[in-house]
This record gives structure tokens, sequence and C-alpha cells, in this order.
């Protein structure tokens, strides 16, 4: 009985040597996660966010930026999300990246809202790039008011 005592001591002896063992391989690939403050801005990845797009290769990689809500647990983070998105707003940490704002790159200004005519919505246009005919209509490349250079 001494006998199997002892055994089953040094087996968790081993087994708790060998977990902390892991936990340093493991541990070395890691990097701590950012500190972020109530309100601070930050993009959240779209990896598992169920977007209504066509194909994900054209969606957007990353969704915001979006304000930060709370921290929960130390690997987690609870954003204000858009109702729009009915997605639940807590995350890993991993799948979300602080805004890093620079002079060299300013933040553009969203693009301006469209309006209603006549039931549909209506953009304004600033000016006609060019054009070609196609089947038995003809094709506009346009230059949007507030959508690109």
């Amino acid at each position: 009985l001494r006998r199997a005592c002892r055994a089953w001591a040094a087996t968790r002896v081993t087994l708790q040597r060998t977990a902390e063992k892991n936990r340093r391989l493991a541990d070395r690939h890691r990097r701590p996660a950012p500190v972020y403050t109530l309100g601070q801005l930050v993009w959240l990845s779209s990896k598992d966010v169920p977007l209504k797009v066509t194909s994900r290769k054209f969606a957007p990689r990353f969704l915001g930026p979006l304000r930060f809500g709370a921290v929960p647990s130390p690997v987690t983070v609870r954003l204000d999300l858009p109702r729009s998105l009915r997605i639940h707003p807590t995350f890993h940490v991993s799948l979300v990246k602080p805004v890093v704002t620079s002079s060299l790159c300013p933040t553009t200004a969203p693009p301006l809202p469209a309006r209603l005519y006549k039931g549909g919505l209506v953009y304004k246009v600033r000016r006609n790039l060019d054009s070609r005919p196609q089947g038995c209509g003809v094709q506009y490349l346009v230059d949007w008011e507030g959508y690109g250079p």
C-alpha cells in the first residue's frame, strides 16, 4: 500500500512538472494583451462576424472603429457594437486591436449619406469620368461626391 501511495505521489509530481514545462513552452509564443481604457477606439476582426457580403474575399478584414466598453475577464473585452450587427458584444483580445492614429495618414471623414428621392436612394455625382458601350446600353465610370479621391 505504501509503495502504491509513493507511486501515486511520484506520478502526481511528474505530471505537475510536465504541465509546467508545457505551459512555459506555450507561453513563449504568446504576447500579453494590450491594456485598454474605457471609451478607447478599437478595430474588430471580421473573421468570425457574420457579414452580409457576396464574397468573404471582398469583405473588410476589420470592422470599426468601435468604442471599447469593459473588461469582463483578462482575456475578453466588451465592445459597444451597433445594433445592426446583432451579435454578442464580448470578444477575445486576439480579435481586437487598438486604433493607431498618425499625422502621416489622417483619418478620412465618413462618406455623405444618400438622400431619398421618389422611394429610392440617390447619391450626389461629382463628375462622370468615362463611359463605354455595354450590350444595349452604356456604362458610366462616376466620381461620387464624398467617396474616394
